[in-house]
């Protein structure tokens, strides 16, 4: 998008009755002269998913879950498109620029396996999806192909930071993390026994869904944004660290080889992230509600460090990075069984880890096939209920 002043940019936001989509819909309603919206979807909010229709006068809708196509009555918009399948078939057939991954989990793989040779840029926040691209070589495939844009905060400070630097000059990319609502408190306060769901859905920064506002009270979040800048980054897992900072004003840092340290810094907005996916290279004014820069404040910043064997999603991150086969994969199958275990008061928030422990043990016995890794995913979630 060498110019958006002048350019009309073609935009499909799949996903776009979640946080991210609405979101990246709020972003391009800031400069609607600028983008034309051409497919908004969603898995099952026809609802929402008709408002946003009428709303930026969307050519085409999507409905990802096609189990419910029977149930779905008129929606006033010129196309339908139910399934993946349709999904998948209208990239193919349209001119599309750029494409917001606003999904999350892993059900979408196979729309980016697909379409990534047909759009010109790829914005993503899906974790699961870019790890699980890393694992089997589709990312390095993607980024020959278009543009490659994250969508984490993180990843996106650390594609700020990095963009035309020189990798043989970094000593050190370092993600930030809040800390959730009790590791941002000092781990040795934190009694993980008797944590309930109810405290750990207390996220003080951000408001996300349940299976992320967990992830990030166990610190698997972090885990899973450390291989995704593994396999984003091409980073060694040396390379690679984490810091606890509670405020998440400061997203990403990289420490050069000589000892100087740089940071990517701003208000915790999603709407900021997404903004620089969906313009880059361009930084275009925008509006999120906030009347001064942070500096102008009197907030102060602190930072907890994570050490090795204090933490231990984060250590078993370092293990998957470093293991030959599936053990990312493992890592977030292991982990969504985790989550969903704790959420239904079935395990103790001590017992996430043990699980995604589990999952990367039974990920060795697992035949990996490339170009199949979600049957590979739930393969390793059967044995593990069969486990619980």
């Amino acid at each position: 998008m060498e110019n958006i002043k002048n350019k009309i940019c073609n935009i499909a936001i799949l996903g776009s009755t979640g946080s991210i989509g609405t979101q990246a819909l709020n972003v391009i309603e800031q400069y609607n002269n600028n983008f034309r919206v051409m497919l908004v979807s969603a898995n099952t909010n026809i609802n929402k998913l008709k408002e946003i229709s009428r709303k930026f006068d969307a050519e085409c809708i999507g409905i990802h879950d096609i189990e419910i196509k029977d149930s779905v009555h008129s929606i006033d918009c010129k196309n339908i498109l139910f399934g993946r399948d349709e999904i998948v078939e209208y990239f193919l057939k349209n001119t599309i620029h750029t494409v917001v991954f606003g999904t999350s989990g892993i059900d979408d793989y196979s729309i980016l396996e697909a379409i990534y040779p047909h759009v010109k840029r790829i914005c993503i926040a899906s974790k699961e999806i870019i790890v699980m691209a890393g694992v089997t070589g589709l990312l390095e495939e993607i980024k020959k192909k278009c543009e490659l844009l994250p969508v984490d905060s993180e990843h996106a400070a650390v594609h700020q930071l990095l963009d035309g630097a020189r990798l043989y000059n970094v000593n050190k990319v370092i993600l930030t993390a809040s800390g959730g609502p009790f590791y941002s408190k000092g781990i040795s306060e934190v009694d993980l026994n008797e944590i309930t769901p109810a405290q750990a859905l207390k996220h003080p920064t951000w408001n996300m869904g349940k299976k992320v506002t967990i992830d990030s009270a166990s610190m698997a979040n972090k885990g899973i944004e450390l291989l995704e800048a593994h396999y984003l980054f091409s980073l060694p897992s040396n390379k690679i660290d984490v810091v606890i900072h509670p405020q998440s004003i400061i997203h990403a840092m990289i420490e050069w080889n000589d000892g100087s340290v740089v940071s990517q810094n701003s208000w915790p907005d999603m709407r900021l992230p997404i903004s620089y996916a969906i313009m880059y290279p361009k930084k275009m004014p925008l509006n999120i509600g906030k009347s001064q820069p942070f500096y102008k404040t009197d907030s102060k910043l602190s930072f907890i460090p994570v050490k090795k064997g204090t933490i231990k999603t984060v250590d078993l991150s370092y293990l998957a990075m470093n293991d030959d086969g599936i053990a990312p994969i493992a890592y977030m199958a292991g982990d969504e069984i985790a989550v969903e275990q704790f959420l239904n008061n079935r395990i103790k928030f001590k017992q996430i880890p043990c699980l995604i422990e589990k999952a990367i043990e039974i990920g060795r016995s697992i035949k990996f096939v490339r170009k199949d890794p979600i049957t590979a995913y739930r393969d390793i979630q059967k044995r593990l209920k069969e486990k619980l």
